[in-house]
């Protein structure tokens, strides 16, 4: 029997043949089915609670067929497993190194980094975006000049709006295909959960997920384009047959509307979860967060999404109430 306690889980590097029968798909599409949810124990441990002896005649076989990467084991409704083997015909006009990436960015890894390094930039985009409607509370003029800054390359501004639009799809879409990727391998959900203490944001993050969506769609809508409550977003005239929209105006007189500053309000929680755990998780991947200082990155995951959270959520207080 091989050394379960010194076996590396990296499943993908095993190369061993299988010369079985397929009366151990079953089984074979069960472990699979436990190392995709996140199963952490011992190997033996699992194959007793399968009922089956962990002997090398069922080991080796088991292993070698969950890890071959051009099989896909399904466990249908009716508890009958079946064996299918993916289409590569898109991926016969493309280089090595394209059909390497294409491999990649399509298995569970690439999608998790996808969703890593498309969550790191708009990061990036919030702290920039909230430092500069923090400037609101120095008045309508330097507010107003910031904004004016924005608009002055309209070339730039487009470029990053489209940049940000991708890289929202990029985000979600990973998201979305991990989900039903994770419910196609189990289709039968777990009788009872048992949460770990403090995972709130891991419970409520597609959720989460959701409710961010329908507010930069709401955004865009209410104070980029001005469809929504047009009559609380004025536009003064300017010279030369343009429009020179007071931005400071627009900004106040929209979320001094109570039900509208409640919902970009209940949307800026949703966003602190997200980018609590979100933080908490890419120091994981980036192996930051090892149980000695786990505490310490949980902390200031929570410190950043709190941060992030009072400030977006001072803005609406504060033009609801009236102090800007």
């Amino acid at each position: 029997m091989p050394d379960l306690e010194n076996f590396s889980w990296n499943l993908p590097r095993v190369r061993w043949s299988l010369h079985h029968e397929m009366e151990s798909v079953g089984l074979c599409s069960r472990l699979l089915d436990c190392s995709r949810g996140g199963c952490r124990r011992h190997l033996s441990d699992r194959w007793a609670a399968f009922g089956c002896p962990a002997s090398s005649q069922t080991v080796e076989p088991l292993l070698a067929f969950a890890s071959l990467p051009h099989l896909w084991v399904r466990t249908k409704h009716s508890g009958t497993p079946s064996v299918s083997r993916p289409s590569t015909h898109r991926l016969t006009n493309a280089g090595p190194s394209m059909n390497w990436l294409l491999r990649f960015l399509g298995s569970t890894i690439g999608l998790k980094v996808v969703i890593a390094v498309s969550g790191l930039a708009l990061f990036g985009f919030v702290i920039g975006h909230l430092l500069g409607n923090l400037q609101v509370f120095l008045g309508a003029e330097a507010f107003n000049s910031y904004a004016e800054t924005l608009q002055s390359s309209r070339a730039l501004v487009w470029t990053a709006r489209v940049g940000l639009l991708s890289l929202i799809f990029a985000h979600i879409g990973s998201a979305y295909k991990l989900v039903m990727r994770s419910r196609a391998a189990r289709p039968v959900g777990y009788k009872s959960h048992k949460w770990l203490s403090g995972r709130y944001a891991v419970r409520t993050m597609r959720y989460g997920g959701v409710v961010l969506l329908a507010c930069i769609v709401y955004h865009l809508l209410h104070l980029t384009t001005g469809h929504l409550h047009a009559e609380h977003i004025p536009c003064i005239p300017a010279g030369g047959g343009k429009l020179d929209c007071n931005a400071f105006h627009n900004l106040t007189t929209g979320l001094r509307q109570p039900l509208v500053a409640f919902f970009y309000i209940v949307a800026q929680f949703a966003l602190g979860l997200h980018l609590a755990h979100g933080v908490w998780s890419l120091a994981r991947t980036l192996g930051l967060s090892t149980p000695r200082y786990d505490g310490v990155v949980r902390g200031g995951a929570w410190a950043f999404g709190g941060l992030i959270t009072i400030g977006n959520c001072s803005i609406a207080v504060a033009c609801l109430a009236g102090l800007v």
